[in-house]
């Protein structure tokens, strides 16, 4: 048979502390649990999140100008200088695909908001 150890004041635990501490579940916004939900919607999601990065990151990635005009690189192949090949005018077409991206999503989210505005004011009316 074992014998029975006091208990030192060192090695006491308090009561509590063996208890693990309670987490309780992240509330998500429905709305977006039905984004994350559907296959189709994250698809959108990502893409949507893979636009808004580019045109963050767009003046850094640029190589140069887009309307600036260089004759002497006027139509030119892909290439690792010119990603996306050169114009007529020697423009840098990556370069007008990625900085246009800012304007695109700009004209896109001002178009929503003025559809929202005109929707709610005909819809009080």
């Amino acid at each position: 048979m074992s014998q029975l150890q006091p208990v030192l004041e060192q090695d006491a635990v308090p009561l509590g502390a063996l208890a693990a501490p309670r987490r309780g579940r992240v509330r998500v916004p429905a709305w977006l649990a039905l984004l994350l939900v559907n296959p189709k919607s994250r698809f959108g999601l990502a893409l949507v999140g893979f636009m808004v990065a580019v045109a963050v990151i767009a003046p850094w990635i640029s190589v140069g100008n887009p309307t600036d005009f260089n004759l002497l690189a006027a139509r030119q192949a892909p290439s690792w200088h010119h990603l996306f090949g050169t114009t007529d005018q020697g423009s840098d077409i990556f370069s007008q695909v990625v900085l246009g991206t800012r304007r695109s999503l700009i004209l896109g989210a001002a178009a929503a908001l003025l559809a929202t505005v005109l929707a709610t004011t005909l819809g009080i009316v």
